[in-house]
């Protein structure tokens, strides 16, 4: 940068500077960004409020017109989409179901039967379609099997009470 490069044209090239010397350099030119607890989260919290905007403007669609840069708009039900199974922690292809504007992501009937129907945040969903292997014999859940003391708590399952891996454990262990 132009600062730097003032700074050195001070200082002749065939000069030894010491450490002191060097740290008084240093104090005028513009500070690094250390890799940090802070610079992390500082980060986090500029990417989450980029989703944040993006989505207000998905849902709003007279007010992206005005933007500089296209919003892509919310996937439609009946999509054709590659998305991230959490429970399986495999990425593979689906449909959208639906979108749930308060849980900020899709319910997905995978094309796996083994697979079914999860909740995937909009992050975890593509439009974009990928050929998928197939899938592996020993695939196995990660989460683990619940009992359900009555069917009355899958019966009362609310699809907006972000209850999706509940409701897969309880489906889980129903056919057990």
């Amino acid at each position: 940068d132009q600062k730097a490069a003032t700074i050195a044209s001070w200082i002749p090239s065939d000069t030894k500077v010491n450490w002191q010397e060097w740290r008084s350099i240093r104090r005028q030119l513009k500070r690094p960004r250390r890799f940090s607890r802070k610079f992390i989260a500082d980060e986090l919290l500029k990417r989450n409020e980029y989703r944040r905007m993006i989505r207000c403007l998905q849902r709003n669609p007279e007010i992206s017109k005005g933007q500089g840069f296209p919003v892509p708009p919310i996937i439609e039900p009946g999509t054709p989409v590659t998305a991230y199974n959490k429970r399986y922690q495999i990425i593979y292809s689906g449909v959208v179901l639906f979108y749930s504007i308060g849980d900020d992501g899709y319910f997905i009937q995978f094309d796996s039967e083994d697979l079914g129907c999860e909740f995937c945040p909009d992050t975890e969903v593509s439009r974009v379609t990928f050929p998928v292997p197939s899938l592996p014999v020993n695939l196995k859940p990660t989460t683990a099997k619940v009992r359900v003391a009555s069917m009355e708590d899958v019966k009362s399952f609310d699809a907006n009470d972000r209850s999706f891996e509940r409701h897969n454990l309880y489906t889980l262990a129903a056919n057990v």
